[in-house]
C-alpha cells in the first residue's frame, strides 16, 4: 500500500481517536489508558513512524470491519459527527479501505502485512460482499502469504 503522507495520517489518526474515545472505553471499561488503541499507536509513532502507519492502517481496518453491521442510521449518526469535527467519516473511510482491497484483488497478490490483514478481515468479517470468484481469490491469496511467510 501506498505510505500515508502526513496529511492523510493525520486524518486516519483523528479517526482513531474518535473510535478510541467513542466506542473502545465503551467495549473496554476496564483497559488501562495505555493500551487503548490511540495510546499503542502514540507509543509506537514514538519509535517508528513507519510501523505506526502500518498500525494504524491496521486499526482502522478493525474498526471498518467491526462496523459492518452497523444499521444505516448509525452510519449516518457516526458520519455527521465525524464530518463535523472535520475528521473523515466512516463511510469515507470503508469506500477507500474497499477500493484498496479491490486493488490487491486485481493484483492476485498481498504485498505485505497490512494488506494481509485487510483482506483477511473483509474474508472473515464480511466475505458477502465479494463475489464467489473474488472470495477464492482472496483466500488463495492469504493461503499463498501465510505459506511465504512460514517458509
Amino acid at each position: 500500500m501506498a505510505r500515508l503522507d502526513d496529511e492523510q495520517y493525520r486524518r486516519l489518526r483523528a479517526f482513531l481517536a474518535y473510535f478510541d474515545e467513542q466506542f473502545f472505553s465503551a467495549m473496554a471499561p476496564g483497559l488501562p489508558a495505555e493500551a487503548r488503541p490511540l495510546a499503542a499507536l502514540d507509543a509506537t509513532e514514538r519509535t517508528s513512524r513507519a510501523r505506526a502507519a502500518a498500525g494504524l492502517r491496521m486499526a482502522v481496518n478493525d474498526i471498518v470491519e467491526m462496523t459492518l453491521d452497523w444499521p444505516q442510521g448509525q452510519v449516518e449518526a457516526v458520519d455527521r459527527a465525524l464530518s463535523e469535527g472535520g475528521i473523515p467519516s466512516l463511510s469515507e473511510v470503508r469506500a477507500t479501505f474497499s477500493s484498496k482491497v479491490a486493488a490487491v484483488l486485481r493484483r492476485g497478490r498481498i504485498r505485505g502485512e497490512v494488506e494481509y490483514y485487510l483482506v483477511k478481515g473483509v474474508l472473515d468479517g464480511a466475505a458477502e460482499a465479494l463475489s464467489e470468484d473474488d472470495q477464492l481469490r482472496a483466500s488463495r491469496m492469504i493461503s499463498a502469504y501465510e505459506a511465504a511467510k512460514t517458509s
